[in-house]
């Protein structure tokens, strides 16, 4: 997804220059593209910013250039709002739709929402896991460095009710995810009744793992590891401490599938 979402950038970025010779761009010519895409949100901007100074990068390294044009352009600031989570009940709710989708399909989609929920594994790991690097009987996953985000080996511990739902959609070889995943999975949180999951929930299966677990535990290094950041960023922790409190985790950790219907 990350690929996809860069080479949809650059894109963007060579059909406004098409023609042009990468060492003729100047500053003022990036900046009057960015700013000609004001409309989309400063995160975006920032991404597109990113991007294009990347792809500068590369260029300067390759000698087609001699300086980055993008340097020098201030880096869209991001109004920080608190990441949004599901709550025990929406949770539950989740995971009841994807119990009574039939078939393979809804194996895969039960077992892609336990991984994000209860290991916090992002999207673009889980669509690339396979169930050889899940040992169930060892309560781990193995996230491999060619598919973790930051290339960096990690194994994740499994909790109890994350081993349990994954009992019920557990291969023994093949890719944990279905294909076409993210339009599949979007029209399911769709009629699941998440309409708003786009705009509001990105990333919200990973940010209510941290979230509870950070809770449960009160220890930012040791989710901050599994989680995949490095040991010092505890400072993101700062920003799951108020979201939920002891009582909603346990509640959280304690989903299984004897009790996904019961009210919390």
């Amino acid at each position: 997804r990350s690929v996809a979402d860069l080479r949809s950038r650059l894109n963007a970025f060579a059909k406004a220059f098409e023609g042009r010779r990468v060492s003729a761009v100047d500053e003022q010519e990036v900046r009057n593209w960015l700013d000609g895409m004001n409309r989309l949100s400063a995160r975006s901007l920032k991404n597109y910013r990113n991007a294009v100074c990347g792809f500068f990068n590369w260029a300067v390294a390759r000698k087609y250039r001699p300086g980055n044009p993008v340097a020098a352009i201030p880096v869209p600031k991001i109004d920080w709002k608190p990441p949004c989570i599901l709550t025990v009940a929406e949770t539950n709710r989740l995971l009841r739709a994807a119990l009574e989708v039939e078939g393979n399909y809804g194996r895969k989609l039960l077992a892609c929402h336990a991984l994000a929920l209860f290991a916090g594994i992002r999207t673009q790991e889980v669509t690339q896991l396979n169930w050889s690097a899940v040992n169930l009987d060892r309560k781990l996953v193995r996230i491999d460095a060619t598919i973790a985000k930051k290339r960096r080996l990690r194994t994740v511990d499994l909790p109890d009710n994350c081993v349990a739902w994954l009992r019920l959609c557990a291969e023994k070889e093949g890719r944990v995810s279905p294909p076409k995943y993210y339009k599949r999975v979007a029209e399911f949180r769709r009629d699941a009744g998440f309409t708003d999951w786009k705009d509001e929930k990105s990333n919200a299966l990973r940010h209510s793992f941290g979230s509870y677990h950070f809770a449960l535990y009160q220890n930012a290094p040791l989710t901050s590891s599994l989680l995949g950041h490095r040991g010092d960023d505890d400072v993101l922790f700062d920003h799951y401490r108020a979201l939920c409190d002891k009582k909603d985790a346990e509640a959280y950790f304690a989903i299984t599938p004897k009790n996904v219907g019961r009210k919390k």
